[in-house]
């Protein structure tokens, strides 16, 4: 089965809505008013909920940010 990251990558290119509440998905997607709000759900996010799903994951090489190189 197809990662949802690439599957939602490719419709977000194609000026899409993504895939969400997927079961058991890799994608998650958070909105934030601003960066600096958007920044803390960040680190929240990599330090504290993501590691909850799975003891063994290095936040450094197992979990990746993506952002929006564009606005649109």
């Amino acid at each position: 089965q197809e990662s949802m990251i690439v599957q939602n990558a490719h419709l977000i290119n194609e000026g899409k809505m993504p895939i969400l509440n997927t079961k058991n998905s890799d994608f998650y997607l958070e909105r934030a008013a601003d960066s600096e709000v958007m920044l803390e759900k960040i680190i929240g996010l990599v330090k504290t909920r993501l590691p909850k799903f799975n003891v063994e994951w290095d936040s450094v090489r197992d979990i990746q940010v993506l952002s929006p190189m564009r606005k649109g």
